[in-house]
């Protein structure tokens, strides 16, 4: 017969906490007899309580959950059995046994058999407080693992902030009736779903919650349709598209989830998401909008959101918005992604002319990361620049690598070393920019020329200026901006009608042609 790290004595009407208990001690390497298993299940003709009695000679420790249920005659008939074989045959100072009290379901008294532990709970389980629970399932793993410094526990994985709703994404697996080992099974996928999404390996993650959503609908049938259908497993399926860039397949997904939960925040959140990284900032403002108007309370992340939406699409963001933004703490808002917080309020006050305050933000964004991400970067720029720090601005330029992660951020850099004089520079940049047909733009074109202009290499220049107006490899001028560079492109070859037209048709006129007057 099989041998077990532990038995655990339960009643079946705490089914929901064995499952988790089950589940948590699996994640950590530790074996236990599950009746529900395929594997292990009770055969025909077994005597049941000889078969019990085996089990627990067979493990090495025994686990009594004590409850209200698990003492009471009727509901608790197998575990006051199983207890008193352990203290009449085993004898509580020879076996190891480790009484855990379920904290939210504790007995008025300790009745039968179980009075024996009065005084002896090795831990009131609250299952509910996950960190709490977490610091239980330790001490048991510890009790269980004793000297073999082998084994170690794993604690949790802290939900990663792009899945603030992790811990219902949890529970609500919980919520059907199903086999112990089925749960534990789909436990563990979750487990190391949730690794693979902390260490940042989407792919992985994305097979996990995919290969999580198929196993519920063999597993548990009622999962897959009716209206306990499983919903937060496609939020975050959704979650893990919009990561990958598979965004069509991420709407998809998110509208899917809406069909289940019509109009909940976080169908909005995620389709708002997909919108904005597509750039289709109208849709985007719609769908944050809905979710926080969906969200009375508990609506830090909604209202970050919208902001950070309106902000790109260049609408104004509300007064009232603004200011509850600006004074959020850490003290408000614990375990948020503290990052994102900090970095709305930077801008915020950089877009409201508040540069000092601004650099302050920034300047504590920039000690939280080794590197901050593109935009913020960007701002912070900015900011330096307007507080008359040019020296400081031009080191972060040029010692900064995020500006190489794609060609927009790389002219940006050109243009930058443009504005500084720094023509050498500039030109390896858009030498590389300029000669590659898939990162070629009429802009990158027109400041490659405009820094030949001021070295007067000419010929170089009017080189330049003709492929922007003729260049087979760029399409016919449609944008604003096409025309506005044709017409840079016309005004350098002193083709002054044609620049004027161009520029005209680019309805800058008055913006960009006096700049550069006749």
């Amino acid at each position: 017969m099989k041998k077990y790290d532990v038995f655990i004595s339960f009643s079946s009407k705490d089914l929901k906490y064995v499952r988790q208990l089950m589940a948590s001690l699996q994640y950590q390497g530790i074996t236990f007899w599950d009746y529900s298993n395929d594997i292990e299940q009770i055969e025909l003709g077994e005597n049941l309580p000889d078969y019990l009695f085996k089990q627990i000679d067979n493990s090495k420790y025994f686990i009594p959950l004590i409850s209200r249920d698990s003492v009471d005659k009727d509901s608790g008939r197998f575990t006051r059995l199983e207890v008193e074989y352990i203290l009449k045959n085993a004898g509580q100072s020879s076996k190891n046994v480790i009484p855990l009290m379920i904290k939210n379901k504790c007995p008025r008294c300790l009745e039968g058999p179980f009075k024996s532990f009065e005084n002896k709970i090795y831990l009131h389980m609250n299952f509910i407080d996950e960190k709490g629970y977490e610091e239980a399932i330790g001490r048991i793993c510890e009790k269980v693992y004793e000297r073999n410094i082998h084994k170690k526990y794993k604690p949790i994985i802290e939900t990663h902030e792009r899945m603030p709703f992790w811990k219902k994404f949890k529970e609500e697996s919980f919520q059907f009736t199903h086999s112990n080992a089925a749960h534990v099974e789909l436990m563990i996928i979750l487990s190391l779903f949730n690794t693979k999404f902390q260490q940042e390996a989407w792919e992985e993650a994305y097979f996990l919650i995919r290969y999580f959503l198929d196993s519920c609908a063999y597993k548990i049938p009622e999962s897959a349709g009716g209206k306990n259908r499983l919903f937060y497993p496609y939020i975050v399926k959704g979650v893990c598209e919009q990561i990958l860039g598979d965004w069509d397949q991420a709407e998809q997904t998110f509208k899917q989830a809406g069909r289940i939960r019509r109009g909940h925040r976080y169908v909005h959140g995620g389709l708002g998401g997909v919108y904005s990284d597509r750039g289709d900032y109208e849709k985007a403002i719609d769908h944050y909008r809905m979710a926080l108007e969906q969200c009375k309370t508990d609506n830090t992340d909604e209202k970050i959101n919208y902001a950070t939406i309106l902000i790109k699409a260049d609408n104004p963001v509300p007064v009232t918005l603004k200011t509850e933004i600006l004074q959020y703490t850490l003290q408000i808002i614990p375990g948020h992604d503290w990052y994102t917080v900090l970095k709305l309020q930077a801008v915020i006050l950089f877009l409201d002319e508040q540069y000092r305050e601004a650099e302050q933000k920034f300047n504590q964004l920039d000690n939280m990361r080794d590197t901050m991400d593109e935009d913020a970067e960007i701002y912070y720029y900015y900011c330096l620049l307007y507080l008359d720090k040019k020296d400081e601005a031009f080191q972060r330029l040029i010692s900064k690598g995020c500006y190489e992660s794609n060609p927009e951020l790389l002219a940006f850099k050109g243009k930058q070393l443009f504005r500084f004089r720094e023509f050498d520079q500039a030109i390896q940049i858009f030498e590389k920019l300029n000669t590659d047909p898939e990162t070629v733009t009429r802009e990158t074109l027109i400041i490659q020329a405009r820094i030949f202009r001021q070295l007067e290499n000419h010929e170089k220049m009017k080189e330049l200026c003709k492929r922007v107006i003729s260049d087979a490899g760029l399409s016919l001028p449609q944008t604003k901006k096409d025309f506005y560079f044709t017409g840079f492109a016309n005004y350098l070859l002193d083709e002054l009608e044609r620049a004027r037209y161009d520029f005209e048709r680019s309805e800058a006129f008055d913006d960009y042609y006096n700049q550069f007057p006749v």
